[in-house]
């Protein structure tokens, strides 16, 4: 941020004429630009609130093309109007990744500054807010957005004026992407888009997100005259887009949010949702128990100590993820309170607790149990409720023991200067032991670093060492490589030389191949006669096997006939035997010689 004496020198928004001319010959001129550039070496450049004119910012953007060294520039809340010099710095610019460009009293200049950012590819973060968009804009800002390529990552346009049909228009780029795009966080708040504008807008980003086109991380519609007529889509838009995890509502009538509770109850990603100002009924409270983000924000919701603040209170006793409650501005008076304390006392999640506006009174207050018996609390705002030295009293006594809370806010509430010195006493006690902790653990750290230093040093060394080896290595592959073209070049001569010789043995080849087939095909036809013999041949002598075998068996035959008549000879001549000797001897003598004889002739005759 530049000085005031150095805003003064280009102090033109009432006569900018005068002011170029005292711009020229102010001395002062060329310091105002070496003390920037002394200021900015983390390349970050911010001239907000300065009430630069057109002649001024010229001479700036003259200033940011020569050197080039910036990669954030802020021209908020300068009545710039015109957009020449503007546009000139977005389009040769190549290292600005960050514009902002709010309240810079922009009409119908935004559409050449827009036309321009589609030019610029390097620029991720931009904020055009509070200024004026005419339908010619409009339309641009829709080109930027189906911008193929695209690199804008945030868009904010706060407090643009943008009503129903601008943000349909809008809406309508999502339905049409065809590519992804590196859109996470898109700030309207502050805006007239009404229900319908947000119902088309919600409409438009769950389309694109079930394409893959968009993961949005963070939406911001507070301020949209949003009323209940929207909850089904914003529940729906909490249900379908698991890549928000953060979305800020809040300043809209959003009224019975029990459809919304449930989405949140069923979403695990959705890390921050602020509910600030939306005049939710009382009964939709117990309905936030069970949600699983870090930050409940529900500022001025003119909540009340019923039940079903009860109820949401004793839900707390369970809840492990929230870090962060938010209730400043309802009416908890001294009843909610103890509530609140009851469900924190077992509590183990939260860190921040904002009850700050609260109607809080001492009677019966039980806000020191809360000191004593959760450690876990660092952050704790109490301002502007109706407490007394009492309650002060007893905190700043349990705050003795306790050393982990590091922020305590009891201003604006009726307490003695005393009591608050003491209560900041501990608190200021409790955050020097913090730091001194975390100078132990940044020590700690440190040491580790050294340590790893150490061995990346020994790395390094090790690393050296392999990289003289490498070379070595380098060196002899050098030689190697100087062999193997050596020896490439050697074997191309050889490769010639195998050439020749095969394309001669080839044709030698060519004629023995002739040869050869002419041989086989006598050697194939002279097979086939000599298998067609052989079968021929095969088959007579299976004939004269088959009357070898008729033979063999009329030759057993035989010899089994044989056989039979022999033994009937055998019996023949044991009988005649048996005659002659019961006979007288020589008649049967001159009997038996003949019929023995005629037996033994017979039979070999046969045979």
């Amino acid at each position: 941020m530049i000085t005031q004496e150095e805003a003064k020198t280009f102090f033109l928004a009432k006569n900018e004429d005068l002011g170029l001319k005292t711009l020229k010959n102010d001395p002062r001129f060329p310091q105002f630009f070496k003390n920037i550039q002394n200021r900015t070496k983390n390349g970050i450049f911010n001239i907000k609130d300065c009430l630069f004119g057109e002649k001024a910012i010229e001479k700036v953007t003259e200033f940011l093309l020569e050197k080039e060294n910036f990669y954030a520039v802020n021209f908020s809340t300068n009545p710039i109007k015109k957009s020449k010099s503007i546009c000139k710095l977005i389009e040769k610019s190549s290292k600005i990744n960050s514009l902002n460009l709010s309240n810079c009293e922009f009409r119908k200049e935004m559409k050449e500054i827009i036309e321009s950012i589609i030019k610029n590819n390097s620029i991720t973060f931009l904020n055009i807010s509070s200024n004026i968009f005419t339908p010619q804009s409009l339309l641009s800002l829709k080109k930027l957005l189906l911008k193929k390529n695209s690199v804008l990552v945030s868009l904010e346009l706060t407090r643009s004026s943008l009503n129903e049909k601008a943000i349909k228009l809008i809406s309508s780029t999502f339905k049409k992407r065809k590519w992804n795009s590196p859109l996470i966080q898109i700030d309207l708040s502050n805006n007239k888009m009404q229900s319908k504008g947000f119902i088309s807008l919600a409409k438009g980003i769950i389309q694109a997100f079930q394409k893959a086109n968009i993961l949005l991380e963070n939406l911001n519609v507070e301020q949209n005259f949003i009323s209940s007529n929207a909850n089904p889509f914003i529940a729906n838009l909490i249900r379908e887009v698991n890549s928000l995890q953060v979305l800020k509502i809040g300043r809209n009538n959003l009224g019975d949010i029990k459809e919304i509770s449930s989405a949140l109850a069923q979403n695990k990603t959705l890390k921050m949702i602020d509910f600030s100002s939306s005049k939710i009924l009382d009964s939709c409270i117990s309905n936030l128990a069970s949600i699983h983000v870090k930050s409940l924000i529900l500022k001025n919701n003119n909540i009340h100590p019923n039940s079903s603040f009860l109820n949401f209170c004793k839900s707390l006793k369970t809840n492990q993820t929230l870090q962060l409650l938010d209730l400043e501005g309802n009416h908890l008076e001294m009843k909610g309170a103890n509530f609140l304390v009851n469900g924190l006392l077992e509590n183990t999640s939260i860190i921040h607790l904002n009850i700050a506006n609260c109607k809080i009174t001492d009677q019966n207050c039980n806000l020191s149990d809360l000191i004593a018996y959760n450690s876990n609390i660092k952050y704790l705002n109490l301002k502007n409720n109706l407490l007394s030295n009492s309650t002060a009293s007893k905190i700043a006594t349990e705050l003795m023991l306790n050393y982990s809370l590091l922020f305590l806010d009891l201003s604006l509430n009726s307490i003695s200067f005393q009591t608050l010195k003491s209560c900041q006493f501990f608190i200021s006690r409790n955050s020097n032991l913090f730091q001194s902790q975390t100078l132990s653990r940044l020590e700690n750290h440190i040491q580790n670093f050294q340590n790893v230093e150490q061995d990346f040093l020994d790395s390094l060394n090790q690393l050296d060492q392999a990289k003289k080896e490498l070379i070595s290595k380098k060196n002899s592959l050098n030689l190697l490589n100087q062999k193997i073209s050596s020896l490439s070049k050697e074997k191309l001569v050889l490769e010639s030389n195998l050439k020749e010789r095969f394309l001669s043995k080839s044709k030698k080849l060519g004629n023995q191949e002739e040869n050869y087939n002419n041989f086989l095909q006598k050697f194939t036809e002279t097979k086939i006669s000599f298998d067609f013999k052989i079968r021929s041949i095969t088959s007579r002598l299976e004939r004269e096997r088959k009357k070898i075998e008729n033979l063999n068996h009329q030759l057993r035959d035989k010899i089994v006939e044989n056989q039979i008549f022999e033994i009937q000879n055998k019996e023949e001549i044991e009988k005649l035997k048996e005659r002659e000797n019961q006979s007288v001897p020589n008649p049967i003598k001159n009997v038996n010689k003949n019929p023995i004889k005629n037996v033994n002739k017979n039979p070999n005759k046969n045979i």
